[in-house]
């Protein structure tokens, strides 16, 4: 997935669009709900490791996941 500000989440798995719309359309809304969360485990656990390097972090990681881990660990 790209946005348009250029930051890109990869798909780990494949989509078959194929057949039915209804079909594929959820396959793909499926998948891509598991990449981004696999994706937010990931941020989050670099965010809990970078203390004082917040500014690499937040360009290392794409943003609207950057933004929710921080609201999250704020929370917790």
């Amino acid at each position: 997935m790209i946005s348009e500000d250029g930051e890109c989440v990869e798909w780990k798995y494949n989509v078959v669009l194929d057949g039915p719309a209804e079909a594929w359309l959820l396959a793909l809304e499926t998948t891509m709900r598991v990449v981004l969360r696999d994706q937010m485990i990931l941020t989050r656990a670099a965010l809990r490791k970078c203390k004082y390097e917040r500014e690499q972090w937040i360009n290392d990681w794409p943003g609207q996941l950057g933004i929710t881990c921080s609201k999250v660990n704020n929370i917790v």
